[in-house]
């Protein structure tokens, strides 16, 4: 049911500017924390579903870059 309401009430652009959001989203002055929730809720609206290698990627290029110390 969900995704024909997607469908037939979800425009394409409304979806592609979800993906460049994600694309492009930095931690930025979020908390850790925020910055994930907001990946999160990215990925679910634009129904991306991605293995946890891959989240893990996306989540670190986005991280400032004091939180990148090894």
């Amino acid at each position: 049911m969900k995704r024909v309401m997607r469908r037939c009430f979800v425009t394409s652009s409304y979806q592609c500017d979800l993906r460049n959001r994600l694309q492009t989203l930095k931690q930025g002055s979020k908390s850790v924390d925020d910055y994930y929730k907001e990946m999160e809720l990215l990925l679910v609206r634009s129904g991306i579903r991605e293995d946890a290698e891959l989240k893990m990627a996306r989540f670190l290029s986005g991280l400032n870059e004091e939180f990148m110390v090894l």
